[in-house]
């Protein structure tokens, strides 16, 4: 299982990020953030996303096909 998890570095991404990588393991769970990973976040895979274009996000699903 790989998950997407769009707006990766507000409150609840990083909730998610932390709770995802213990469970299906870091390297499935792909962050994407218009801002690079805080500090503080242990990330395996970023993508930088604007949600709101389209193309960079169609490419990101083809690129990782998440499930």
């Amino acid at each position: 299982m790989k998950v997407l998890i769009a707006g990766a570095y507000g409150q609840v991404g990083q909730e998610l990020i932390r709770s995802l990588s213990t469970r299906i393991g870091i390297n499935n769970v792909i962050c994407a953030d218009i801002r690079d990973p805080p500090s503080n976040v242990k990330v395996s895979v970023h993508e930088k996303l604007d949600i709101l274009n389209k193309q960079d996000l169609y490419r990101i699903i083809e690129k990782h096909k998440p499930t």
